[in-house]
């Protein structure tokens, strides 16, 4: 703990405003500081590499789902146009027998 201590507290000035810090590890601390490090990554890397999977089917997965919403948007803003089609044909078509109406009563008076 000391050795630590010392590492995070102790520097050496190169100049006045640049200091590096110094270690004064043995060989054992040092070993077992890296023995921790591989330890902790044997332990985590696994899993990160899982989360790594798991995000990129998940990705995969929006991006599905986003040319999805765009076909579907697609697809619906051509069954407007094909509707408002319609209704302008339905709406002449009214017209057009009104007149039809006005016509035949015309004749049957």
């Amino acid at each position: 703990m000391n050795s630590v201590f010392f590492l995070l507290t102790s520097s050496f000035t190169l100049h006045p405003f640049i200091t590096l810090p110094t270690s004064h590890f043995t060989l054992q601390e040092w070993g077992i500081v890296v023995g921790v490090v591989v330890s902790f990554m044997l332990a985590v890397g696994p899993w990160m590499f899982m989360v790594h999977a798991k995000l990129a089917v998940l990705a995969s997965q929006v991006a599905a789902l986003c040319q999805k919403v765009d076909h579907a948007a697609e697809t619906e803003e051509r069954l407007w146009l094909d509707h408002a089609r319609h209704a302008t044909r339905l709406e002449a078509h009214d017209v057009q027998i009104g007149q039809i109406d006005l016509r035949l009563r015309e004749l049957c008076e």
